[in-house]
């Protein structure tokens, strides 16, 4: 019997939820097996959950736990032993932890057995890019990369654990600073070269319109800001009847009318994507894990431009500056106004 632990809910309704989708259909658990779900939100479309799963709320963001956690300078959502109480006097040939919040009470429950941890992010690496370019981040997202530095790196330090990341930029940084690489590997979650080539169009017409799709959390809000105030402003004055539409959690803060943003909180349409015929964009100025949100811009033929660092974990062979632009940071305004001067792209 396994023990298989994944931090979200299987579904197609977020980045994350698609990502755990993945790492399910990789395990495939057996009805003997025990499964545990974090529960994030309680609105996504849930996949595979059977009758004798276990389901974990995660904490709310302001909570007692969230605190503590904080303070103690580990993950704000970690899951703990009581949690987990369900697990006790049960012995398991294999134990998955689908994310380093489970591993403190894994580690703990089962002391000396072997576990696989899946790192969904690197924040260790991301943390030590940003002592290195000195980007401003939000406070929040600061004191989460801090935070989870330190508990990254008890995991990397374990010898009795398996590391899973999910590119192999974030395996190379693992590798790198601790000399090893036996103990760990890479699952990569690629687009469907299928569906790509079905929705890609021979002749793509792009109106004066950038979309952002995604919600802003504290971690994209600086790469959100960075876009408005370097690159926005100045595309619109080349280009004046330029609009920026963003779709997701949170964007409705964004909402600034008269500066032709335009902020539609949480996307409830039908379609994969909101807008077709616009430019979508990517300015991750930090980086880290893999951007699920280029995946569904593959598949649904989107062109989009994104920064290097919002690149990471995809092949640089989709690079096709026809559909996908990879553009360095100082380049953005010039690449966004020839896309939106020159509005047909032939393929």
């Amino acid at each position: 019997m396994n023990l298989y632990l994944f931090p979200a809910l299987a579904s197609l309704d977020d980045g994350y939820g698609i990502a755990v989708e993945s790492d399910f259909r990789r395990c495939d658990p057996s009805d003997e097996d025990i499964v545990v779900w974090r529960n994030r939100y309680n609105n996504v479309k849930a996949l595979y959950i059977k009758d004798k799963h276990y389901i974990i709320d995660q904490n709310p963001f302001i909570s007692w736990r969230s605190i503590v956690n904080t303070l103690k300078r580990t993950n704000r959502s970690e899951i703990k032993c009581a949690d987990l109480e369900f697990l006790k006097g049960k012995v398991f040939d294999k134990i998955f932890c689908g994310d380093v919040c489970y591993y403190n009470a894994i580690r703990k429950m089962f002391p000396n057995k072997e576990i696989t941890v899946r790192f969904h992010n690197c924040f260790a690496r991301i943390y030590e890019r940003k002592r290195i370019t000195n980007r401003h981040l939000d406070i929040m997202y600061s004191i989460t990369l801090r935070n989870m530095y330190r508990l990254e790196r008890k995991v990397m330090l374990d010898d009795n654990t398996k590391k899973i990341f999910i590119s192999e930029e974030d395996r190379a940084f693992y590798t790198s600073h601790f000399g090893k690489y036996l103990d760990s590997e890479t699952w990569q979650i690629m687009p469907s070269k299928e569906k790509m080539e079905s929705n890609q169009k021979k002749v793509l017409n792009i109106r004066p319109l950038l979309v952002w799709f995604g919600g802003v959390d504290s971690h994209k809000k600086a790469s959100i800001d960075w876009f408005i105030n370097s690159v926005y402003s100045d595309v619109k004055k080349k280009v004046p009847e330029v609009e920026f539409h963003l779709y997701g959690a949170n964007t409705d803060k964004y909402n600034y009318p008269e500066n032709k943003i335009f902020g539609h909180g949480l996307y409830k349409g039908d379609d994969n994507v909101p807008v077709k015929d616009a430019l979508y964009i990517n300015p991750d100025i930090i980086g880290g894990g893999v951007k699920m949100k280029l995946i569904t811009y593959f598949e649904c033929g989107m062109p989009f431009i994104s920064s290097i660092f919002g690149f990471e974990g995809f092949s640089q062979t989709l690079v096709d500056n026809k559909f996908c632009f990879v553009v360095e940071d100082d380049d953005w305004v010039d690449t966004i106004i020839s896309l939106l001067k020159n509005n047909q792209t032939i393929v």
